[in-house]
């Protein structure tokens, strides 16, 4: 360890030597060690060292979320209503995803709040929750998306099926967006931000995606060991006959464009069953079966172009030129296509030139720009289907009515560093340090801005600020990007001109490098690490374009969908007319979703992966250390703890919280005087809470109680005229009796959860009750008699499964899930009890079976060795004896012997009792010998006594007694 500037240098356990903040390397005694906790601000001491500890101690013992800052049952119906129903009563739940989209719902609650958005990094106010990917296949960020989703509409409902539709848009995106890559089984390769519209009930009633960058590249070449996206390997595995010999497709060995990776099977993906759940969500979210149909044969067309292969023409005059070398995929693509297919291969080996004037000129290409330009077609053709798959899947939950809040969830790719790093992975890095600008932004600068505003002392928290190497990137003129755009305009503009540029331009600047003897490549200093760009091919990707021979090809097509993706105005553009560069889309579309995360309260979700190997149960420190300190995480960890991340302006306070005194019978002023009213009465710990100038700033734990209070006296007050209302109305007379009843369950709950049991509470639950048994099918309700009845394990499994994922709430149907639940319980305790025989173990199983009714073999044994052994015999003890030497319990064993003994010796030691004695007197005969004291003398019979005695305690034969008394005599004075 060798000090310098502050800092130390540590020699890690792979040989290599890093800095280290030298305050960080603190020593940690032995119960800061054993003390791991679920939320990192309540450690010990905010250390690099103790939090990387707790954190790797929390996924060894699979508690995968690990602050609020996989196991497959995470994500369950049963596991949502858990923490639902914990939440709404407040109590203390593990870290889990679902807290994150119930603090996102309840900050809807405030009616002067802004709208919720719910990301990927740590938040000021909560730092919501990190999770560390145990399971490292699919329970990434897109996982977390889905479990937001399905968390939300449980909890708010929809209005006419919303939710079920915006459930069911992930499949589509999925399918077309998502791919396997070497990390991740199912990888967006495409950003989105998913909208949940909600009314002023707070229930969904509609929804809207946007899409950012979908990673074209992939449909055309996949790295060794990725796929490219699902949506081919489900169709050319998963299609009927019908539809297979309609689009004469084969199985994805056989293209090129599913098998350049040498993957196209993945351990834990059905592709078939996926595609199932993708032709079902088209038909809930009533696409034309027609288009859906063209959808099918547009993504086939390009399975069969990917297969056609070139062969070269020579030419003694000019450049070498390129034909077809087998026109079969060829043919098939065109009649999918409906286009001809001659000019479909005149289009894929010639490149159409716009001269002076607008007219284009062709030019024959050789292989290599035959294969690219063919892939250019299948890569634009697909990126248009995913863009109009969006923008249908936005139609269909368009809001009928005006939207009153939302929640917004980013769900978009990660930092991404590949061996040759292009311009897709300099606008995904962009991004990300955009993102992370947001977060050093509402963590960091806005914090300690409302910190010092309202003058309550707070201690600077350093952080790095990426804002220069964003400068360095997007500012105009000189930034990267506004560079690329000018030469790719200007004439003559190539590649080597715009790496030229860029040293000139930023060759003193300290996040930008030369890489070595490749002229063509430069290194950026990112916040999570430098990275290599490739600027070949940088411009003709900018440019975004499809060459204007194929634009012209397919508006002749007489397939619909094709001329839909295509309109026929666009092939007469010029090319400054047609597209805006694909930097400068980019850039506009993350300026617009800048602004509108920034008018929103965030929630952040960091996902840390354990291993780059995706390997379960294997931590590799180093990995994760450096992921925490790139994503700001310690230091977030820090200014949480010591700030105040719950704020509201005086008045505010005072408005919403003054029903807690009046509740009291207490009077509560406004403003600044409310507060100090209500702060007195509560008499809460005033060093969590602080009194700004405008507002109130106090932490979590006091946020909780007083929005408790506060949810308990509000709920009571107008439980009452809401119950009133619901009674008296019809629901068979609304147009919507859906959101009738969705309102009357969420008033249910409510009464439950604040224990109110009016007799309108009781006439709601029956109301709710009936209308969830005529939902009920007949077989599932003979079902949940029979499975109740008889208590058999195999029907409440059956039956549950229908009730949670029916989400039937009726009082059999709760009893049912108990009976499941206590049954596995008691199967759980009886088979550990098994293994052992302890008797305290054996007691609690057979009190907790005869209480419920229930039995089974276990049961009947532990019966057997109370009822037949008896409790604590020696028979009882031996045969948990046996156990414990099956088991080789040895110091079971020697308690158990030991207690056999005692046994024994407890038994065989009343045979030499002095009431055993077959000549003993009898008390009552013994007693009589004496005239007075009888009682007295019965009582103290065989009590030892220094008095003598006025008579022997045995009986003895007269003819014997004479010689007993000469004998005596004689011992006596001899």
């Amino acid at each position: 360890m060798d000090e310098s500037n502050g800092q130390v240098v540590v020699e890690l356990e792979s040989g290599e030597e890093r800095y280290v903040n030298r305050k960080d390397l603190i020593t940690m005694n032995k119960s800061s060690l054993q003390r791991i906790v679920a939320d990192l601000t309540l450690l010990d001491e905010m250390s690099v060292p103790l939090i990387l500890h707790c954190l790797r101690k929390r996924f060894e013992a699979a508690k995968i979320y690990v602050t609020y800052t996989c196991p497959t049952n995470l994500y369950t119906p049963q596991m949502i209503r858990k923490y639902r129903n914990s939440l709404e009563e407040h109590r203390e739940v593990p870290p889990h995803v679902f807290v994150v989209a119930d603090q996102a719902y309840k900050g809807l609650t405030f009616e002067s709040g802004p709208n919720q958005s719910i990301g990927k990094v740590e938040d000021s106010k909560t730092i919501d929750d990190i999770s560390l990917d145990k399971k490292q296949t699919n329970k990434k960020l897109a996982e977390a998306t889905k479990q937001c989703l399905s968390y939300l509409g449980a909890v708010a409902g929809s209005v006419a099926g919303v939710e079920k539709k915006v459930f069911d848009a992930n499949p589509i995106l999925e399918g077309f967006g998502n791919a396997k890559t070497l990390r991740n089984n199912n990888s967006s390769r495409f950003g989105k931000y998913v909208e949940i519209f909600m009314n002023d009930e707070l229930q969904l009633m509609g929804g809207k995606t946007t899409n950012y960058l979908l990673e074209k590249v992939r449909v055309a070449r996949q790295a060794e060991g990725e796929r490219n996206y699902h949506i081919f390997y489900m169709l050319t595995k998963g299609c009927d006959r019908n539809l297979r010999q309609s689009l004469e497709l084969g199985q994805p060995e056989q293209y090129y464009y599913c098998n350049s990776g040498n993957c196209t099977t993945v351990p834990g993906i059905n592709d078939k069953g996926d595609f199932d759940d993708v032709r079902e969500a088209f038909k809930t979210l009533e696409f034309n079966e027609k288009d859906v149909e063209s959808i099918y044969r547009i993504v086939a067309g390009i399975l069969h172009i990917g297969n056609v292969e070139f062969e070269r023409v020579q030419s003694n005059y000019a450049d070498d030129t390129s034909k077809v070398k087998n026109r079969s995929p060829l043919a098939t693509a065109a009649k999918l296509w409906q286009v001809d297919a001659g000019e479909l291969e005149k289009g894929v080996t010639h490149k159409a030139l716009v001269m002076p004037g607008n007219k284009s000129v062709e030019k024959g290409l050789n292989p290599e720009f035959a294969r690219d330009q063919r892939d250019s077609l299948c890569k634009f053709v697909y990126a248009k289907i995913f863009d109009w798959l969006v923008v249908q899947i936005n139609k269909s939950m368009e809001p009928k009515k005006k939207v009153h809040k939302s929640i917004g969830i980013l769900d978009i790719f990660g930092f991404e560093i590949f061996q040759r790093n292009s311009l897709e992975q300099l606008c995904i890095n962009f991004c990300n340090e955009k993102l992370q600008q947001l977060f050093n932004f509402t963590v960091f600068k806005q914090e300690e801005k409302v910190y010092q505003s309202e003058a309550i002392g707070f201690d600077h928290v350093p952080f790095i600020d990426n804002e220069p190497i964003l400068n360095m990137i997007e500012e105009k003129p000189k930034g990267m990007l506004p560079l690329l755009d000018e030469e790719g305009k200007t004439p003559g503009g190539s590649e080597e001109k715009f790496r030229a540029k860029l040293t000139d331009c930023h060759g003193s600047n300290q996040y930008f490098k030369d890489n070595g003897k490749d002229t063509m490549a430069f290194i950026l200093s990112h916040y999570a690490g430098d990275v290599v760009y490739d600027v070949r091919g940088f411009i003709e990707k900018n440019k975004d374009e499809l060459d204007r021979g194929l634009l012209m090809m397919l508006d002749k097509s007489k397939e619909h969908m094709i001329r839909v993706l295509f309109p026929k105005d666009v092939g007469d553009m010029s090319a400054g007319q047609r597209k805006a560069t694909l930097s400068l889309q980019f850039r506009n579309q993350l300026g617009a979703l800048m602004k509108t995360l920034q008018a929103t309260q965030p929630h952040y979700i960091r996902c840390i992966k354990p291993n780059e190997d995706k390997e379960p149960l294997y931590f590799v420190p180093r990995s994760c250390f450096e992921q925490l300190t790139y994503s700001g995480v310690f230091e977030a960890v820090k200014i949480r703890k010591a700030g105040f991340p719950f704020r509201l302006k005086h008045g505010e306070f005072a408005e919403r919280y003054k029903c807690i005194l009046e509740e009291a019978g207490r009077s509560c002023g406004s403003g600044r005087t409310g507060c100090t009213d209500i702060l007195k009465f509560l008499n809460m710990n005033r060093e969590n809470i602080r009194e700004g100038k405008t507002m109130m700033l106090y932490r979590a734990g006091e946020h909780k109680i007083i929005e408790l209070k506060r949810s308990i006296i509000m709920e009571k007050r107008k439980m009452n005229e809401t119950l009133e209302e619901l009674i008296s109305t019809d629901p068979n007379s609304l147009d919507e009796p859906e959101l009738f009843f969705e309102r009357l369950a969420r008033a249910v709950r409510a009464c439950r959860r604040y224990n109110i049991t009016s007799p309108l509470a009781e006439k709601a639950r029956k109301l709710l009750s009936q209308y969830v048994e005529s939902r009920i099918d007949p077989e599932t309700k003979r079902l949940l008699e029979e499975a109740i009845s008889e208590k058999d394990i195999n029907k409440l499994e059956a039956v549950c499964e229908i009730i949670e994922r029916e989400q039937y709430e009726t009082d059999k149907c709760m009893l049912a899930l108990k009976m499941r639940d206590r049954i596995h319980a008691i199967i759980r305790e009886s088979e550990k009890a098994i293994a052992t025989l302890e008797t305290n173990h054996m007691e609690a199983c057979l009190f907790a079976a005869q209480e419920l009714g229930y039995n089974n073999q276990y049961i009947e044994y532990f019966q057997y060795m109370f009822e037949t052994l008896g409790k604590d015999t020696d028979k009882f003890v031996q045969e948990q004896l046996r156990q414990a030497v099956r088991t080789q319990d040895l110091k079971r064993q020697t308690r158990l012997n030991i207690k056999l003994k005692d046994i024994f010796f407890d038994k065989m030691g009343t045979q030499f009792g002095m009431h055993n004695c077959p000549v003993l007197k009898g008390a009552d005969e013994w007693a009589k010998e004496k005239l007075f004291g009888r009682d007295k003398l019965k009582e103290g019979y065989l009590i030892w006594s220094t008095e003598p005695i006025h008579s022997q305690l045995t009986t003895i034969d007269k003819k014997f007694k004479k010689d007993a008394q000469d004998l005596f005599k004689k011992s006596k004075y001899t």
